[in-house]
């Protein structure tokens, strides 16, 4: 009850509630971009709409950011009951996420003998593979599984935030590098065990690990965190123009001068994201403190002031989307 009470006096996070629906309409704007390129019958036509493509695939990345901010934002510093958290989740998340994994799999496939659908349900559970929205469920539990773990990590690592944010950021670039380079567009996918990391590569928690440390930062220095987006913003804008413009150079380059694929060139995991996603979720850092600021002082969340955001860590990150 005492760690009830606490939670209940942490005062709610109204950044959230305009991070979430922004990305969660972003990742429409994905899914309509892509499965409409058939009315494009230009190559220029079809090289904007894919570039286009490229510039809203931030939302994963933002996605597993808010997880982590509004998991730690509750649970670090505070007593955690591992039993009643995993029980209460795998009511909520994990029943469903099996049953729908279940069903997805008995639709999209023809091998319904009992033996080898129950190994594929097995195996898509596992991996994520049963329709491509569930990766983010799959990602979100294993979150919850090692939540202590990184909370504990995240003691660790307090006294030193720019510094632990700056080797995991080193570690992102050089994983997407690696896995660009040689998973996505060379021969290793093809062999043994790499043909398994292909496929569950992007439902993967290590996959994202800057994002989420980058979240349960945030939430820890939440104040420092508002204080610094709001005294930079300019410089926060013009920042994301850049990456922005970046992002298109460097996709005409991959198309027109390295003739890569459209599939690669926009490829949700490759280096270049590692620059541009934390940019936009700065932008939408700063955009969302500043219409907070502005709901506040006109008055139209007085009876929320002290809402607790158990709930959003409950349902942490929202919509699923292939982002």
């Amino acid at each position: 009850m005492s760690a009830q009470n606490n939670q209940q006096a942490r005062p709610y996070i109204y950044e959230l509630d305009l991070m979430r629906p922004v990305t969660a309409v972003t990742v429409v704007a994905v899914h309509v971009l892509a499965f409409t390129q058939f009315l494009n019958h230009t190559q220029a036509g079809v090289q904007v709409q894919n570039g286009l493509i490229t510039s809203v695939h931030f939302t994963r990345d933002v996605f597993m950011f808010i997880t982590a901010l509004a998991l730690t934002y509750v649970y670090f510093g505070r007593p955690f009951s591992g039993k009643r958290f995993w029980a209460k989740r795998s009511i909520g998340v994990l029943l469903p996420y099996c049953i729908w994994s279940i069903a997805y799999t008995w639709v999209n496939t023809s091998q319904h003998s009992p033996g080898a659908f129950a190994k594929l349900v097995v195996f898509n559970i596992l991996t994520g593979s049963a329709s491509y929205q569930l990766y983010y469920i799959l990602l979100t539990i294993q979150l919850y599984l090692v939540l202590p773990l990184f909370l504990l990590f995240l003691k660790h690592i307090k006294q030193h935030p720019w510094r632990a944010l700056s080797i995991s950021f080193a570690l992102q670039v050089l994983l997407m590098y690696l896995d660009y380079r040689y998973l996505q567009q060379g021969s290793l996918a093809s062999s043994g065990v790499w043909q398994i990391v292909a496929v569950s590569q992007g439902s993967f928690l290590l996959t994202y690990q800057f994002y989420f440390i980058l979240g349960g930062l945030a939430a820890m220095y939440l104040q420092q965190a508002r204080a610094f987006v709001l005294r930079h913003g300019k410089w926060i804008v013009g920042g994301f123009v850049l990456a922005l413009a970046a992002v298109w150079v460097h996709f005409l380059l991959q198309v027109d001068v390295y003739h890569e694929s459209f599939g690669y060139a926009t490829s949700v995991l490759q280096p270049i994201m590692t620059f541009y996603s934390p940019t936009v979720i700065v932008l939408l850092g700063f955009l969302a403190c500043r219409w907070a600021i502005q709901t506040n002082q006109l008055g139209t969340n007085p009876s929320r002031q002290r809402r607790s955001v158990a709930a959003s860590a409950t349902h942490s990150g929202g919509m699923q989307g292939k982002g």
